[in-house]
């Protein structure tokens, strides 16, 4: 809505309209110019001139600020008036802009949900796609220390298992890396067990060669022992017989002589 037929004027014009004639401040001028003359008292008359002087001037500013306050006065009752009229009007509006602003907002508050619906869809498909990558990723790093072979074994088979469908979407080039990455990564460690346990296998059978050959060099030496204090109780007890016999034959020839 528009104001017709409404002449702007500006606040300058509008005060010196307030206060009198647009020629006031001339008028005021002149008045002013009148008294330049009156610079000194030199005797009643020129005291009676100035205080006359001053009067006028005293008059015609009093009568400017009576007038400046009543212009005030009236500015301020418009402006109240001005305000009041103003919040009637909007009043009158004010209840259906509301309501309208109301149905504008519950839209955008649907439309608003189902966009961060949308991102929270997309943030969770993302994070799960992640989260299975990292999955697949630390599949080498989940072998406990001193796994077995067949341990091993069983996490590669896992690992060769997972299928890199369309379930990665735009990470399925990245899938398939990490996947062919974790699988290398395994058969190296089921290679490197496998050698390792043939390693050990042969330290076992080793020592177990050896301790049989110190068993059989044990046994051997206790033979060997056992035949060498048998000789060596034949020889003694063979030895006793000879000594024997020789004892009896002396004994025999001192008994003879």
């Amino acid at each position: 809505m528009t104001t017709e037929g409404t002449q702007a004027l500006t606040v300058q014009d509008r005060a010196v309209a307030a206060l009198g004639l647009s020629n006031l401040e001339e008028e005021l001028i002149e008045l002013v110019g009148k008294s330049k003359d009156l610079v000194k008292i030199t005797n009643a008359d020129s005291y009676k001139q100035i205080d006359a002087a001053r009067k006028v001037l005293k008059t015609e500013r009093l009568d400017i600020t009576h007038k400046g306050t009543a212009a005030r006065d009236d500015a301020n009752a418009f402006s109240k008036a001005v305000i009041a009229e103003e919040n009637r009007l909007v009043a009158i509006i004010q209840v259906e802009e509301r309501r309208l602003q109301a149905i504008q907002k519950a839209h955008d508050d649907v439309i608003e949900a189902e966009r961060q619906a949308l991102i929270d869809a997309e943030l969770k498909r993302v994070e799960t796609i992640q989260a299975t990558i990292d999955v697949i990723q630390i599949m080498p790093t989940n072998i406990p220390a001193g796994a077995s072979s067949k341990q091993i074994a069983a996490q590669l088979e896992e690992a060769e298992a997972v299928g890199i469908t369309s379930f990665f979407e735009e990470f399925t080039d990245k899938a398939q890396a990490i996947k062919d990455t974790s699988v290398l990564a395994l058969k190296a460690l089921y290679a490197e067990r496998l050698e390792f346990e043939a390693e050990q296998e042969k330290i076992k059978a080793d020592r177990k060669e050896l301790d049989e050959l110190r068993e059989a060099q044990a046994k051997r030496e206790a033979e060997d022992q056992e035949r060498h204090d048998n000789e060596e109780r034949e020889a003694l007890e063979r030895q006793d017989k000879i000594d024997a016999e020789e004892q009896r034959l002396k004994d025999e020839r001192e008994a003879f002589e």
